[in-house]
């Protein structure tokens, strides 16, 4: 039927802008820019932000000091974006990390006067906005109400987020924020293509990459995969690249980048090495424990097992994450046109970019540890899901606006067309009702299984050690001493040591954790400063001596392999167990080496060479001879010269494992030994990083003349073995040799110098105090730097002890 051309019709209601490729008629309707919910549904997703805060915010306020080591860090940075002095650490300095958190933090503390005060602030404060920028992604990517209450729900009360809050992953949590703005103004621009909403995209770009320079790797990559997305559904035709705010956008932000690179490369600052430094990680953190946080805490399932893959195929598998979205979008769009829209499409780009990152990273063998890309996961996964509910069941289960009336072209006035598509399953009430339910139920089950779990057993073990009334006395004291120098200290508590008294602080901290060159090179030179005074290092192992000013730490010496830069300290020779069976003027006896004048310590005259020990008894001179290979094995030599009318039988060779009381070295255990005609074999087994199975390393200690084995304690901390080595010259020089060899040992986390000298590690770094924690568990420390360096004690309370020389 047509209409007569003198017929004038009312106009009818404006056309809403449909996407390419939509074919039902109210789907345009359903999925139109700004979210068809209306604004009430704000009140419970504010609700909902505003209880995961006040949650943390209560968590928070249990203990002075904020949870986690990293915030200490933030602050000593701050410090110097506003004027005020900081620690002389190299990694405090100005520009040397992403910038752009810290004049904030540095104007918290200015406003408060309290560090700990503006850290809790900054801490809480971020994790609030990332709450909020979570709504605002919600309400521009989803339509249905509940499923965007479910999706900020889902987001804020993840304990993936709430573990990264509580060990300080500030700059990560302000990094999420900036990428969840600069995704929502990519929807919008892509969908308006309006130059402010491309500037606004790459605006947010530039801020990434100074908020936090993994998350804007990230986010980098997340923009190439949703182009391509984009480019391949045809939402977008490949001329719109070309648009004025892509060109000058792009050329802004490389710009920003390049001439930041440029500025602090002229100024002399480094930056972390997050995919250089440390190959250590690489293997200890690989792509295959990328899920295991999860088991710890969850994004929403109760807390459980940690889930470790085999790395390969993981990556592999993750490497085709883009591929595999792709196909499914294409598909879908074949399948149900108008369903593969672009907020579907922008949102699988996003996930399977943040799942193939850590898969090509892997596969392009770059040394990052892996696990700490899991944190970029839980959102787009939940706004994918939730886009794929919003489409799959919306004519089911979510209400359908209805369509108004149009003309049927040709018809008269008064006649009009039914809308093209109602839902066809419960009236729009009760539909609304039960998404509702559901959303409600699943939120409820996830705060009480997952986020009050999470938070708690977060705040207990972010707070465990050093962050109560004891640690701040010890830190005042530090602070208010006018003595120069550099703390040596635990790992919990050195990065709160430069915060608090500005003094640089030492430890031997996580080293695969690490990705400052020089953080990774002085936390394994601390490591042998707080147990040796010399150190032969091979690229396998080291040869350590500690001296003999106390009986606990008496390495004469102990042989430590390292595996992917830990290191398993395995055998020792204490120079107490050192004894030679002789005959001489008073008759047959047994003469302890370490029993008649103290040993001396020889270093070595040059960095290669060997170093030894001179032991003088009644009976013989004996000197020991320690050395390196560059295999990674070690010798140790004992010549025995008796004196005139003295015939030695037998030198006696007690080994024994690691200080059993050593913060430092009481780390693994000896689970078992054998010992054999040719020497002593012996099983130790210790933790690698995160993963959950103990390592085990066989270390030989071979004897070049076949000894006699005594009835000794085989495992445990306390194992022991005594060789009885027989002297067949009597009244000559007698010499004897033990190879130590671990085959399946690997190299430090970085090239260490052949010798490691204490007393110069100590007058380099300036190491002035030493503060440790005051129980019987790490007093060994305590009792060898005052006997050996001449520490002594300066302050003391509960739980802390302060040494200073």
């Amino acid at each position: 039927m047509s209409v007569p051309a003198h017929v004038m019709l009312p106009p009818g209601p404006a056309a809403e802008p449909t996407e390419a490729g939509q074919a039902f008629g109210v789907v345009h309707r359903f999925l139109r820019p700004r979210g068809a919910a209306s604004a009430w549904y704000l009140v419970p997703m504010l609700g909902l932000v505003a209880f995961a805060t006040a949650l943390v915010a209560f968590a928070f306020a249990q203990a002075p000091v904020p949870p986690g080591v990293d915030p200490g860090h933030w602050l000593a940075i701050s410090y110097g974006y506003v004027g005020l002095p900081t620690a002389p650490d190299p990694a405090n300095q100005v520009l040397f990390y992403s910038p752009l958190m810290f004049p904030f933090l540095g104007g918290l503390v200015l406003a408060t006067g309290n560090p700990l005060v503006a850290a809790d602030i900054l801490g809480i404060g971020l994790f609030l906005l990332y709450g909020l920028s979570v709504v605002h992604l919600a309400r521009r990517f989803l339509t249905s109400g509940p499923l965007q209450v479910a999706l900020v729900g889902f987001a804020v009360l993840s304990g993936s987020t709430i573990q990264m809050l509580f060990w300080g992953g500030y700059p990560n949590l302000l990094g999420f924020v900036l990428m969840n703005e600069a995704l929502v103004a990519m929807l919008a621009f892509v969908r308006s293509k309006r130059t402010r909403d491309g500037a606004l995209m790459y605006a947010f770009l530039g801020l990434t990459y100074f908020g936090h320079d993994l998350s804007a790797l990230e986010l980098f990559s997340i923009f190439a995969v949703v182009t391509l997305f984009l480019l391949l559904t045809r939402k977008v035709a490949l001329r719109f690249l070309l648009h004025r705010a892509n060109l000058i956008g792009l050329a802004a932000v490389g710009v920003a980048i390049v001439g930041f690179s440029e500025v602090t490369a002229r100024l002399g600052i480094s930056h972390p090495s997050y995919f250089t430094a440390n190959p250590a990680a690489y293997f200890i953190d690989n792509v295959g424990e990328l899920f295991s946080p999860l088991g710890r805490a969850p994004a929403a399932l109760p807390i459980g097992t940690p889930v470790y893959l085999p790395p390969l195929p993981t990556a592999a598998l993750l490497a085709l994450a883009p591929l595999v979205a792709l196909l499914s979008v294409l598909v879908l769009a074949h399948l149900v046109p108008g369903r593969a829209d672009t907020r579907l499409v922008i949102a699988a780009g996003w996930l399977s970019a943040a799942l193939a990152v850590p898969g090509i990273g892997y596969l392009a063998h770059v040394d990052t540890d892996y696990t700490r890309l899991l944190y970029f996961l839980p959102l787009p996964f939940f706004l994918v899901a939730l886009l794929a509910v919003e489409r799959g069941f919306a004519s089911t289960f979510l209400p359908a606006p209805v369509a108004p009336p149009r003309l049927e072209p040709g018809a008269g006035p008064s006649i009009s067309v039914a809308p093209p598509w109602r839902p066809s399953g419960p009236a729009p009430r009760a539909a609304f009702a039960i998404t509702s339910i559901t959303v409600a139920i699943a939120l409820l089950a996830v705060a009480a299984f997952v986020t009050v779990p999470v938070t708690e057993n977060n705040q207990a073990a972010s707070t465990a050690v050093a962050h109560d009334a004891p640690f701040l006395q010890a830190e005042r004291w530090l602070h208010a001493n006018p003595r120069a120098g550099t703390v040596l200290t635990v790992p919990s508590s050195a990065r709160w040591t430069e915060a608090l008294t500005e003094r640089n602080a030492l430890t031997v901290g996580p080293v695969w954790l690490l990705f400052d060159p020089f953080q990774v090179t002085q936390s394994q030179e601390t490591y042998w400063a707080l147990c040796s005074q010399y150190t032969l290092v091979s690229p396998q192992s080291a040869l350590s001596f500690s001296g003999f000013a106390t009986s606990a730490m008496s390495q004469a010496p102990m042989y430590t392999p390292y595996i992917e830069g830990v290191p398993f300290p395995a055998v020792r020779l204490p120079a107490g167990n050192l004894e030679l069976n002789a005959s001489g003027p008073g008759g047959v006896a047994t003469y302890p080496l370490a029993g008649g004048s103290p040993p001396v310590l020889v270093a070595p005259g040059s960095p290669g060479g060997a170093l030894t020990v001179v032991y003088t008894t009644p009976v013989a001179k004996v000197v020991e001879t320690g050395a390196m290979s560059p295999d990674g094995s070690a010798t140790v030599t004992f010549r025995v010269s008796p004196d005139p009318g003295v015939s030695v039988s037998s030198l006696t060779v007690g080994l024994t494992g690691p200080p059993a009381n050593s913060t430092t070295l009481a780390t693994d255990t000896i689970d078992s030994s054998v010992t054999r005609v040719t020497g002593l074999t012996v099983d130790v087994s210790g933790k690698l990083g995160q993963y959950p199975d103990r390592v085990h390393l066989n270390t030989t200690v071979g004897f070049s003349v076949a000894p006699r084995w005594e009835t000794g304690k085989a495992a445990g901390p306390s194992a022991s073995w005594n060789a009885v080595v027989p002297d067949s010259n009597g009244s000559s020089p007698f010499g004897v040799t033990l190879e130590f060899s671990s085959p399946g040992a690997s190299r430090p986390a970085s090239p260490l110098p052949p010798l490691l000298s204490t007393p110069t590690f100590l007058t380099n770094q300036s190491i002035a105090f030493l503060l440790w924690p005051n129980r019987t568990y790490g007093s060994v420390e305590l009792t060898y730097y005052e006997a050996t360096f001449g520490f002594r004690p300066e302050f003391q309370n509960s739980e802390w002890v302060i040494l200073g020389r």
